[in-house]
């Protein structure tokens, strides 16, 4: 357990939607919080590629998400 200040504003916001689907606000942020890490450690695996490999280039992209659909 932790306490945590957070923006009025924002909390309520969360809050809100939180209750709009049926979540505890606990659960909620530990949601938000995991898709954040998430989305640093696939940053940094994106980082890490281009810095040994070159920028991804739009025609990579298109291929990786063709794959990706099948």
């Amino acid at each position: 357990k932790i306490s945590i200040t957070v923006d009025e504003r924002v909390l309520r916001n969360v809050e809100r939607d939180a209750r709009r689907a049926g979540r505890t606000l606990s659960s909620h942020i530990t949601e938000a919080l995991a898709r954040d890490l998430r989305q640093r450690r696939v940053s940094a695996i994106v980082e890490q590629y281009e810095a040994e490999h070159g920028t991804i280039t739009a025609e990579e992209l298109a291929v990786a998400r063709a794959k990706w659909r099948d």
